[in-house]
């Protein structure tokens, strides 16, 4: 399969094509103008013949006659015509009414003064006298002349596509230096550690300079991205490694006696790891919803749903509207809403309250508790995965720092957003996800 095409060779081809475009144009101008000049010259020219062969045949009629020269009008004229310095001349008289008097009866008389084509070949017509004479010579010229102007118009393309191809393959080189160059700079990031700085200096060109943006636009959100990724892979292998070293040694202790307390622990222990590895799951997943072609949700039903798994399910009090109904992913809505009541419940020994409504052309999910809450220095990173707020951790309740992190993250993933909601106690949490209207 053939590799790309350079642009450089496209430039060049481009501007080649465009030489021996301009190369034809500009020969069919010259060869039309050339040739009109050419066709008025030789008019003028058979004109001129023309009026001197009707003063020629005038002066012979007018002489007395004798046995030198010819008497009549048709040996007048015949003899006058083979002096006539013209190629394959023919001539006709006529009277003033068009009849032929003399000469080739397959001429046609025109206007006194002007020319025309009459076939094959090229007539003038000047009157004298009550009469007119009409001189005609062979087109053979101007056949050659129509000749040359096609031989020109192939030249001239041909040496505009050569002289053009030649000269823009040294000109694109040029013109696409800074290109180049871009191209060189933008090679030398390093992978491993994009820095934008590498392509930070601005290009003179403006739309060299509109790339270099982007693509620096583009290394700094992969920076962002690396640098989220490796922050997640080193906090997920933290969060992994305790419970997993606890594992080990309830194993270990399973394998010496047979203690159903060990077995209990260690269910519990696979159970969170389990919960971790379905969490860090969805929030592997950076592709958004395709909304249009998601499934029809109703929010109520999975409010119900999930409160029916959630072991203290009687401190859960729900307000939910009718069809409330959002378009996406039922199992990602399912962790929403079940992370968002978990969350609650597990600092809050009072009621939650979860509530589900319309607000114009979007649901909303509001879920309140009355725990400690979340400090405002703290709440402008509670939405990244693995931050635990001083409040959360001094209160020695476990957690992982992912619940937040995922909820955010679903809802971003269906065009949604969440926030904070100020509040006098507890923490009000609010999701906001674009609601579904038939098409």
């Amino acid at each position: 399969m053939p590799g790309p095409r350079s642009l450089r060779a496209r430039v060049a081809l481009a501007s080649a094509g465009a030489a021996a475009l301009a190369g034809a144009v500009a020969a069919i101008v010259a060869g039309w103008t050339a040739e009109q000049l050419v066709r008025a010259h030789d008019d003028d020219a058979l004109l001129a013949h023309t009026r001197a062969l009707a003063d020629e045949v005038r002066d012979e009629e007018d002489e007395p006659d004798d046995d030198e020269g010819p008497s009549d009008l048709g040996a007048i004229l015949a003899d006058e015509l083979d002096e006539v310095p013209v190629v394959g001349a023919r001539a006709a008289v006529y009277d003033d009414e068009g009849h032929v008097l003399a000469g080739d009866a397959q001429l046609s008389p025109l206007p006194p003064g002007s020319c025309a084509d009459v076939g094959s070949l090229r007539a003038c017509t000047v009157s004298y006298g009550a009469r007119r004479l009409t001189l005609a010579a062979s087109e053979g010229a101007a056949r050659d002349h129509r000749s040359l102007f096609v031989i020109a118009l192939l030249a001239g393309a041909l040496v505009g596509a050569l002289a053009g191809g030649a000269s823009a393959a040294r000109i694109a080189g040029v013109a696409l230096a800074p290109l180049s160059a871009l191209r060189d700079r933008v090679r030398a990031i390093d992978p491993g550690a994009p820095r934008v700085d590498r392509i930070a200096a601005p290009e003179h060109d403006a739309e060299l300079e509109d790339l270099r943006a982007a693509i620096a636009e583009l290394v700094e959100r992969l920076a962002v991205a690396l640098a989220q990724a490796r922050s997640f892979a080193s906090n997920a292998a933290h969060e992994l490694r305790t419970p997993l070293a606890s594992v080990a040694g309830e194993l270990e202790l399973l394998d010496e006696r047979s203690d159903p307390e060990a077995i209990a622990r260690t269910r519990a222990q696979v159970a969170r790891l389990v919960e971790l590895v379905q969490r860090l799951l969805v929030l592997a997943r950076a592709e958004p919803i395709d909304r249009a072609h998601a499934e029809a949700i109703d929010l109520g039903d999975v409010v119900r749903e999930v409160i029916d798994r959630l072991p203290d399910a009687s401190r859960v009090r729900t307000s939910v509207a009718d069809d409330v109904i959002v378009s996406g992913d039922a199992a990602l809505l399912d962790a929403l809403i079940s992370n968002a009541l978990s969350n609650a419940l597990k600092f809050s020994d009072d009621v939650v309250d979860v509530e589900v409504t319309l607000a114009g052309d979007e649901a909303r999910i509001d879920v309140r508790d009355r725990g400690p809450g979340i400090a405002t220095e703290d709440r402008a990173r509670v939405f990244d995965a693995f931050y635990r707020s001083r409040a959360a951790r001094a209160s020695g309740t476990p957690g992982h720092g992912i619940g937040l992190a995922l909820i955010a993250h679903v809802a971003t993933a269906h065009g949604g957003r969440v926030e904070i909601v100020p509040s006098e106690r507890g923490l009000h949490l609010r999701a906001h996800l674009p609601r579904w209207t038939p098409s």
